[in-house]
């Protein structure tokens, strides 16, 4: 349960750090206010639309595009669109739930899939659902409290 509590967190950060990335920089030099909540959620709703509209097989479950659905998520959840949940549940169920690398895999790009996995079972709460990307964060853990090296969670040159 600690662990669902904790992807909680993560997703509320993550969608504040991508609204803050495209929020407009205000400058003395800006003559317009930002768009409203509202005109923002209208542009993400087209941006969405086309993707989707462009990719009608929802695609591998490696990192990049399981970027893409935990955006999908907070779409969803902004606008409540069961169509935005539909597509990424479609892409769930199409990778079983299961990571790329499999389950025992502790690189964090295989394990992206699994944070939009622990946010769509938020929603209706089937811990089999899980059991991949818990299995693989147990491992991950395991390890660290093992004091072992965890090489493949760096990603920034020194």
């Amino acid at each position: 349960m600690e662990i669902l509590r904790f992807n909680k967190l993560l997703f509320v950060i993550h969608t504040v750090i991508i609204g803050a990335l495209v929020s407009p920089i205000p400058t003395q030099a800006q003559t317009s206010p930002p768009p409203t909540k509202l005109e923002a959620a209208s542009v993400m709703g087209q941006v969405n639309n086309y993707w989707i509209s462009q990719h009608l097989d929802p695609g591998d479950n490696e990192w990049a595009r399981a970027v893409y659905y935990i955006g999908d998520l907070a779409h969803y959840m902004t606008t409540d669109g069961a169509y935005y949940l539909d597509y990424v549940s479609v892409w769930a169920e199409q990778h079983s739930w299961q990571l790329f690398g499999g389950c025992n895999t502790a690189h964090a790009d295989n394990q992206v899939a699994g944070r939009a996995y622990l946010a769509l079972n938020d929603l209706d709460h089937d811990p089999q659902k899980i059991q991949c990307i818990t299995t693989s964060i147990d491992g991950v853990v395991g390890r660290y409290l093992n004091n072992e090296t965890l090489n493949d969670w760096i990603f920034c040159g020194s």
